[in-house]
């Protein structure tokens, strides 16, 4: 079994320093991510029952400008099932984009065939086709509101969206 896709089900991204309507500082993404409802193939991928998504992404400035500018990211999946290895997924980069719901999120690559796996999943092209969709409870205008205030924003609670190792 070499792909799987899976649904997030919370996490969030943390931002250091916080982003702010003027920042000026070099700026570091946290991301922390649960997922579950593991399938491959359309079919329940047994034994594993949940993954921690964690990774990072850095460079830009703390601006609420600066997280519209596409930078690499690299991901860890850690699947709750014995004898697994993690897969590492690197990505080329990442867009903001809503769902269909109007809500803010990231989705990653941000080109067609951005993306490298290894470890335990790795798709059938050594994951060149993988990708993650994480989506928040804000709209665009409720982010830009939030990113602007005097403490800006520190953290981005991350609520539906799916990854695929493929």
């Amino acid at each position: 079994m070499s792909e799987i896709v899976c649904r997030i089900q919370s996490g969030g991204l943390t931002f250091m320093p916080p982003l702010t309507g003027n920042g000026h500082s070099y700026e570091s993404i946290k991301v922390q991510l649960t997922a579950d409802s593991c399938t491959s193939d359309g079919k329940k991928v047994s034994g594993v029952s949940t993954a921690v998504i964690t990774g990072s992404s850095a460079g830009n400035q703390n601006n609420c400008v600066g997280i519209l500018t596409s930078r690499p990211a690299s991901l860890m999946i850690s699947w709750e099932a014995r004898g697994l290895r993690p897969t590492i997924v690197n990505l080329s980069g990442y867009i903001v984009a809503p769902n269909s719901l109007g809500r803010e999120g990231l989705l990653l690559p941000n080109k067609k065939d951005g993306a490298q796996a290894s470890g335990s999943f790795v798709g059938t092209d050594r994951g060149d086709r993988s990708h993650v969709a994480a989506y928040s409870t804000l709209t665009a205008n409720k982010l830009l509101s939030v990113c602007t205030s005097p403490s800006g924003l520190s953290s981005l609670a991350i609520t539906t969206g799916k990854i695929a190792i493929e």
